[in-house]
């Protein structure tokens, strides 16, 4: 199952995203985070899928993506409303069909990662403005999470500054 989670930066997403995995099954497997506003459109199928040596000019040797990188495990999508529309539709593809193709290899590859993503963006609004595809929305919205920010729970500033302290 997918889990989206939702939250204001600094509310700490990736930290959720850790102990979710730390709890489940995966444990022990990789937890692989994704810095989604980082990749550009170019680089994003060699990122997510990695690459064969001659795949490309520059390619000097074979590269594993973060697919391969998380297999068994979790792959952490932050930010995931940054991704440019064409790298959604690679992303979406590959999530439904559970395989991808390494950028200039001729065979697929099928994958077992469970994948969380998080944003601070409210989706629906990215949706209904096309910046965001309803259908990959769809595919990583099993399960919410909405972090609420500090500022809405007084009764936790205490016991954090004392944990800091």
């Amino acid at each position: 199952m997918s889990v989206l989670i939702f939250g204001e930066n600094g509310t700490g997403k990736e930290h959720i995203a850790h102990h979710l995995h730390d709890k489940s099954k995966r444990f022990g497997k990789p937890f692989v985070a994704v810095d989604c506003g980082s990749l550009t459109k170019e680089l994003a199928p060699s990122a997510f899928f990695g690459h064969v040596k001659g795949a490309f000019t520059g390619a000097d040797s074979a590269k594993k993506g973060y697919f391969h990188e998380a297999e068994g495990g979790t792959l952490f999508l932050d930010e995931v409303g940054n991704l440019a529309p064409e790298t959604q539709q690679m992303l979406l593809r590959a999530i439904q069909e559970r395989r991808y193709r390494p950028v200039g290899d001729r065979t697929d590859r099928s994958f077992n990662v469970r994948i969380i993503a998080a944003t601070n963006e409210n989706l629906e609004k990215a949706v209904n403005e096309k910046r965001f595809r309803q259908d990959l929305l769809y595919r990583l919205h099993d399960f919410e999470i909405t972090v609420p920010p500090l500022r809405d729970c007084q009764e936790d500033v205490m016991p954090l500054a004392e944990f800091f302290r």
